[in-house]
């Protein structure tokens, strides 16, 4: 898993994009916003899973 998570993070774009999901994440659980916060961790959760399932099919 360490493994696929380096190599995810070299797709350009990559890092931004996952900093910002984190940043979704977290604005809401700072302003309570529980309806965003799982929201925002759904979305995070299924654009990972999305990531494994391409890395995996070019293996």
């Amino acid at each position: 898993m360490y493994e696929a998570r380096i190599d995810a993070l070299k797709i350009p774009g990559k890092t931004e994009e996952v900093l910002g999901e984190h940043r979704l994440i977290y604005e809401a659980i700072l302003t309570a916003d529980a309806e965003m916060a799982r929201t925002a961790m759904e979305n995070h959760i299924s654009n990972i899973k999305h990531q494994l399932n391409q890395m995996e099919e070019k293996e």
